[in-house]
């Protein structure tokens, strides 16, 4: 499919990619669930902000100079003041869908603004080289790398902060359900997302059906119950929608 633009086709563009890719990686790929339920320490938070500010610094390694690691400490700075944030709202039982999309847009502002600050810095702190360069074919992996990251980690969270929020159960009939009947259910979500944002990168649309249908034959009898009917449609549309949502958008981009 030709690209409706290639954001990697110039140096600035290449600079947000990278940025945009290292956040991704930074806040979902390096970030385990321990270390997420550990950031109430401020110690464990001053962790998460180094790991941040070390992988913005790795991705972008190509295009970075002494003179831009103030931006990068910056960035690892607020993302640090951001999560506190969105641990006080938490605490506050907030809807955790709400946090967790206040807390990713104000991390994309502040990268926003850096990109931007860096830019006004010049060329000295942009090592400008030819867009057909090796430098734009890594901004392509790093963005790839960064949408299978969203969806492997951040899919789940926000999957599971929607089925939360309409307090749906997990099983058909009256039981909760089990420990390993989430962890698989869990496993199986993210095996979906893998899938579907693999077949839209590859424009396969019509083997999406496939994986539709595969799903819901494992779960034919349970959908006769209609809470977990619900339950079932709203975590299986809201976690293809993220997947194809992130292909489509990957697909434009690169």
């Amino acid at each position: 499919m030709k690209t409706m633009f290639d954001i990697t086709a110039t140096q600035s563009g290449v600079l947000l990619a990278l940025l945009v890719s290292g956040h991704v990686l930074a806040d979902f790929l390096f970030q385990p669930q321990a270390l997420v339920e550990k950031k109430n320490h401020g110690w464990w938070l001053a962790v998460h902000a180094l790991v941040v500010t070390l992988t913005q610094a790795a991705v972008v390694l190509p295009l970075v100079s002494t003179r831009a690691l103030p931006l990068l400490l910056a960035i690892g700075v607020s993302h640090a003041a951001i999560d506190a944030a969105k641990i006080r709202l938490e605490r506050q039982r907030r809807n955790k869908l709400t946090t967790f999309t206040l807390d990713q847009a104000a991390h994309i502002a502040v990268v926003g603004v850096v990109w931007l600050a860096w830019l006004r810095i010049g060329p000295e702190t942009l090592r400008f080289l030819p867009p057909t360069s090796k430098v734009a074919s890594f901004a392509r992996v790093a963005v790839i790398a960064a949408a299978y990251a969203l969806n492997i980690t951040g899919g789940a969270t926000v999957v599971a902060a929607l089925l939360e929020r309409y307090n749906l159960p997990a099983t058909s009939g009256a039981g909760a359900a089990t420990t390993d009947e989430a962890s698989r259910g869990r496993v199986i979500g993210v095996l979906e997302r893998i899938l579907v944002l693999t077949l839209v990168l590859l424009q396969e649309w019509g083997a999406i059906g496939l994986v539709v249908a595969a799903k819901s034959i494992a779960r034919f009898k349970d959908l006769e119950d209609r809470s977990f009917c619900e339950y079932y449609l709203i975590g299986t549309l809201a976690s293809m929608l993220m997947a194809t949502l992130t292909g489509i958008l990957v697909s434009a981009l690169i």
